[in-house]
């Protein structure tokens, strides 16, 4: 348990052990105490439950893996395994007696499947590091890498599926990863380990005024810390947005998520490398568009509606590159309406329906270099 988490003041002393030396503020505790469950499993995951969530993404089960097994005299890697299993399993059972189509996903340690009932109680399986836990160097040749593609692999045999990430930084290492996954039968992305870090395109990349790389957003009320990171960057950004009341806002420096630090950036280059308005800026030319408008699940058929996408796809026909950052499903940037009068980037090729990147690897990516 992080230090930062509610429960952690008030969590009994006895139910934490070691600190985790890879991450200070975080303690390993006794998960197979029946007060874990009802103080910290049992209210979470209820909540998550009252506000509508479809399932709970479970992370770091390898805690088993991690405790210091002189902080509990009689347990074993194994023993504490099964006690992990067991956690996971009762998660499953108390979620689905209530809502039977829940969904208990797991990250790491496809191993556990090995304990009696374990798969049959998740849905499935997020793998991180599966074939390029190495970024720097390549691919992971160490023997746990193979091991663990294995059991994953074995996961998604018994009908699991498997999101899997990897960490690669040359396109022979994320075309190894992607290849892995085809094989594998995962759906995956390749990224990089510095998740928070927004670089400019290289020169050679960029439009040929390459001090003055400009981006637009469309449906800029959540996405004030993205155009913030990107202003700051050198990127010059024109925010759009269709409620009048959000443009005013942010024009003022208002901004509609709270993340530290972002409304003290975002002041800072409003004007200059932030201008907002309710369309598209005339005759300017954009290095890319990016859609970030909201999709509401319709309550009663559970689809997702995309009005909202759909007309701002359509202001921004004839643009040079758009990137879809909305939450849609899989497969949406190939729908006809969504591309119409979009444009094609120089060095790429439209392949709707080849078994590229696409589906193999990255959902949003259904252009191939």
């Amino acid at each position: 348990m992080e230090e930062f988490r509610t429960e952690f003041a008030t969590l009994p002393a006895d139910l934490r052990l070691n600190v985790w030396p890879d991450w200070p503020d975080e303690h390993f505790v006794r998960y197979w105490d029946p007060r874990w469950w009802e103080l910290v499993v049992r209210p979470r995951l209820e909540q998550a439950m009252r506000a509508g969530f479809d399932g709970v993404y479970l992370d770091t089960p390898l805690a088993y893996e991690e405790i210091d097994l002189a902080r509990v005299p009689g347990e074993s890697r194994r023993s504490l395994g099964r006690k992990m299993a067991d956690l996971i399993v009762r998660i499953s059972a108390h979620a689905k007696a209530s809502r039977p189509g829940f969904l208990v996903v797991p990250q790491n340690s496809p191993e556990l499947r090995h304990h009696a009932g374990y798969t049959e109680a998740i849905d499935g399986h997020r793998h991180g590091g599966a074939v390029s836990s190495e970024p720097r160097t390549g691919p992971c040749d160490r023997q746990w890498c193979g091991e663990n593609l294995s059991e994953a692999a074995a996961l998604r045999a018994a009908g699991k599926a498997v999101l899997a990430t990897d960490y690669a930084t040359t396109a022979a290492h994320r075309r190894t990863a992607c290849e892995a996954y085809g094989r594998a039968g995962f759906a995956g992305n390749v990224t990089t380990v510095e998740l928070d870090v927004v670089s400019p395109l290289p020169v050679t990349e960029r439009s040929d005024d390459a001090e003055d790389c400009r981006r637009c957003r469309h449906g800029i009320r959540g996405a004030s810390p993205l155009t913030a990171a990107m202003a700051a960057k050198g990127y010059r950004v024109h925010g759009v947005d269709a409620n009048p009341e959000v443009v005013q806002a942010l024009a003022r420096g208002r901004v509609h998520v709270y993340e530290p630090g972002v409304a003290e950036v975002f002041a800072d280059h409003l004007g200059t490398g932030v201008t907002v308005g309710h369309t598209l800026p005339d005759g300017v030319p954009l290095d890319a568009v990016i859609l970030c408008v909201s999709t509401p699940v319709d309550l009663a058929s559970g689809a997702p509606r995309l009005g909202n996408l759909a007309e701002a796809a359509a202001a921004c026909a004839g643009q040079r590159l758009v990137v879809v950052r909305s939450t849609v499903p899989i497969g949406t940037s190939r729908a006809p309406w969504c591309c119409r009068g979009w444009t094609r980037a120089p060095g790429w090729s439209w392949r709707p329906n080849a078994r590229s990147r696409a589906r193999r690897c990255a959902s949003w990516s259904s252009c191939r270099r």
